[in-house]
């Protein structure tokens, strides 16, 4: 309890002079005696037994414990500008009210009681104006009861009471650092308007937390443990710098208009947010809830939030919402789902359950980083507007897109599917995108089964294995430029736009093997499936220069990858931080040229090169965590060591087997046969950041055999060599890996814009440099990288 040292100094000062003139200080307070009747008060009975009315304004206190003789009231105040104060002394009785103040009481003042107990209801206010602070108020049915306007509920603990702590039907009243435990009903209930919540602490209430009416302002409570929702409003509400947790229902759960900003909403039994149409939702973390994260009606705002770890969708929003600028991680059902005509953009979505983005008809989604989804990393209905997306290892699709779209500018990598889309899609437009390393098809056209198709498929950058194909008809489609060859910058930096790029990872592709030619296109048509009768007519391939670039983890180059040029063209590179990152530097041909946010190649003569650093934004955090073992049998001992950066002072661990720590370097033992996912939530003061290894410790029911027939997954050490290590251009390098723990899959950066997912791999280096060299070789528990720089170099 929050005590003001100046009032219990003119509190001390009043008793003192009380008692030293025999009854009465003027100015300084009048102490309640028994048997007194007059014009200020009247004390029947003692205060073993008595009652008291007060009728005259002043201050008054207790000189003793009051047991109430009457079950009306014990003490009440019929005049305004009254101070009654405790003076540390309980009042107990058995029914009625303990202290009220009648609707002629304005301006009352109850304040330091240390105990009020017994009544049906403790302290009931029915004046305007006044206070009721620092009170003890339990045992009672309501704690607290205030009808009038204008007063101020400061610094009371009203716990364990059989109704509500805190009940208001009055207006602005403000509700202000009270202690609000273990009552029958709601902790604090307002049914009157422009309330003011704020510094509370509400915990483990049977019913709601926080229950309020319109236009309220709840501000930096603690609501935790409590048997409904933890807060529950109607319109137009306030709701900022709360920590909702560990409620028995929603988090909060609110109607329209309700602006949501800076919350910590987590554990709570059902969705963290509930709320209706035009909610404002900034800067709230909510993670780890048994819902959705966040509930949005239709016209939301949604800005700057951390979802994460979810059992439903992190974010489930209706028509016209506008999702931007948030992190949404490892939720179980998915990341994003929005309605028609939504927004999506420039969020970072990773490590769902389910697909990235869902969308309905006539969405945008732009400029998202959407990776590692088990779902789609983009799903649309029809309409879509899906642009400048980074989409990377989405297990089923990159886009699976429906209807009516235009898909351009897109990086797709790494999923099953880079584009799905079934063929009796109508007026598609898909030009402009990079899609690479599809396990199954690039560009994936279904059997849609009622109606024909129509759309353009071009100059998009096609890097897969098998790049076209599907049970529809590809020939709904038209795979070039619909109006010809047209001058302009091509996906892959030629002079022209016409049709696609036909490669592969391993430059072997149709169009890599093709002549490079000053257009940046071929006359020879390349046919999309063999026997299929559809046509590429103006395929892209190499023009004759070639521009190789790369950035670090904290920075993004675009367009990315090893491109060529025409001769004596201009080509315009986009250097960028990635999201929690600032740019520290880009450099053109081994040369630093600055935080530049972009480069151009000004007639383009010879082979080039342009990388791009960062750094992580200081005070960001970003969270990594390494584990001294993934393997072995039950009981399994796994010590985790937190690599975060940023500067987190608090951590929070899920060991995907039920069990959590807040420990920053834990240890925790695996029990049970199974494979288990880990996170790890990191935090400072200011942000924080969510980490998730996917099966990352697996635990057997006996020992591991040894040997065993076929190699066993385990840690991998990333290691390689090469043939030669210098020489004059152009010199073929031949790299062999010598990685133990039994990798199965290989990536190779080569240091010139090549990369390759060969084991071992035999490359021509053919311009000038030193060129660093690395390996990332991995298994189904490992990851091991090993990076040689300035490994390589030509003369």
């Amino acid at each position: 309890m929050n005590t003001d040292p100046s009032r219990f100094s003119i509190c001390m000062i009043s008793i003192y002079l009380a008692l030293l003139l025999g009854g009465s200080a003027s100015g300084s307070g009048i102490s309640l005696e028994p048997g007194h009747t007059g014009s200020d008060y009247s004390f029947s009975g003692d205060y073993s037994h008595g009652q008291i009315s007060v009728t005259g304004s002043g201050t008054y206190y207790l000189t003793n414990n009051l047991t109430a003789s009457s079950s009306e009231y014990a003490i009440q105040v019929n005049t305004s500008d009254v101070t009654l104060v405790g003076n540390g002394k309980s009042v107990n009785g058995t029914g009625g009210n303990g202290i009220t103040s009648t609707s002629d009481g304005t301006n009352t003042t109850i304040t330091q009681f240390s105990t009020i107990s017994g009544f049906d209801t403790a302290i009931y206010s029915q004046g305007a104006g006044g206070e009721i602070s620092e009170n003890t108020v339990s045992g009672n049915g309501g704690a607290i009861v205030v009808k009038g306007t204008g007063t101020q509920v400061t610094g009371n603990n009203a716990s364990g009471n059989s109704e509500n702590g805190i009940y208001v039907t009055g207006t602005n009243i403000q509700i202000t650092e009270n202690i609000v435990m273990d009552n029958t009903w709601s902790g604090v209930n307002t049914t009157g308007q422009y309330n003011s919540i704020t510094k509370n602490q509400v915990k483990d209430n049977q019913k709601n937390g926080i229950a309020c009416q319109n236009d309220a302002h709840i501000t930096r409570n603690t609501v935790t443990g409590n048997g409904r929702d933890g807060i529950l409003t109607w319109d137009n509400v306030t709701i900022s710098e709360n920590i909702v947790s560990d409620n028995q229902r929603y988090g909060m759960k609110t109607i329209n208009n309700v602006t949501f900003s800076n919350n910590t909403v987590n554990n709570n039994r059902e969705e963290g947010i509930f709320t209706g149409k035009y909610s404002y939702v900034f800067g709230n973390d909510i993670f780890n809830n048994q819902g959705y994260g966040l509930y949005a009606g239709n016209y939301a705002t949604i800005i700057d939030n951390n979802l994460s770890t979810n059992e439903g969708y992190g974010i489930y929003a209706g028509n016209y919402a506008n999702v931007s600028d948030s992190i949404v991680n490892g939720n179980q059902w998915g990341g994003v789902v929005a309605g028609n005509y939504a927004g999506v953009i420039h969020n970072l979505i990773t490590g769902n359950q389910g697909s990235g983005i869902d969308v309905s008809n006539n969405a945008q989604v732009i400029n998202n980083t959407v990776s590692d989804n088990l779902g789609s990393g983009v799903f649309s209905l029809h309409g879509a507007e899906i642009h400048r997306n980074m989409l990377t290892s989405n297990y089923d699709c990159g886009i699976n897109g429906w209807g009516t779209a235009n898909i351009t500018d897109n990086m797709i990598q790494d999923s099953r599917y880079g584009l799905f889309l079934p063929d009796n899609s109508v007026n598609v437009h898909v030009t402009g995108n990079t899609i690479s390393g599809s396990t199954d098809t690039g560009i994936y056209i279904d059997g849609g089964g009622w109606n024909v198709g129509s759309g353009y498929i071009y100059n998009n950058n096609l890097l897969n294995t098998v790049s076209a194909g599907g049970t529809g008809y590809l020939s709904y489609f038209t795979w070039t430029n619909p109006q010809g060859p047209q001058p302009g910058t091509n996906v892959r930096g030629g002079p022209y736009v016409a049709g696609n790029y036909w490669g592969n990872q391993e430059g072997t592709g149709w169009s890599d093997l093709q002549e490079p030619h000053v257009s940046g296109y071929s006359s020879l048509p390349y046919e999309i499936v063999r026997e299929s009768g559809v046509y590429d007519t103006a395929p892209l391939v190499r023009s004759l220069n070639t521009i190789s670039s790369t950035n670090d983890e904290w920075a993004n180059t675009y367009p990315h990858g090893n491109i060529s040029y025409l001769h004596l063209s201009n080509a315009t590179y986009i250097s960028q931080a990635k999201p929690g990152a600032d740019l520290l530097n880009v450099s053109v041909d081994n040369k630093p040229v600055g935080p530049v946010s972009n480069w151009t190649f000004k007639n383009i003569m010879s082979d080039h090169s342009i990388s791009s650093s960062g750094q992580p934004t200081p005070g960001q955090v970003h969270a990594f965590f390494a584990l001294n073992t993934t393997w072995g049998s039950a009981p399994l001992t796994v010590a985790f060591t937190n690599q975060s950066l940023g500067s987190p002072n608090s951590f929070y661990w899920n060991f995907g087997d039920g069990s959590t720590s807040t420990v920053r370097d834990p240890v925790h033992t695996y029990t049970i046969p199974g494979v288990y996912s880990v996170s790890l939530k990191a935090l400072n003061n200011q942000t924080g950041g969510v980490v998730m290894l996917n099966s990352a410790v697996t635990v057997t029911a006996g020992v591991v055999p040894s040997p065993t027939p076929t190699p066993v997954p385990a840690e991998i050490t990333a290691a390689f060599s090469a043939d030669r290590t210098t020489g004059a251009a152009p010199l073929q390098v031949q790299f062999t890996d010598h990685s133990t723990g039994h990798p199965t899959s290989w990536i190779w950066d080569l240091g010139d814009g090549n990369t390759s997912r060969l084991q071992n791999v035999t490359h021509v280096y053919s311009s000038k440099g030193s060129f660093s060299v690395s390996l990332t070789a991995q298994n189904d528990i490992s990851t091991g990288t090993l990076m040689k720089k300035e490994y390589i170099i030509i003369t």
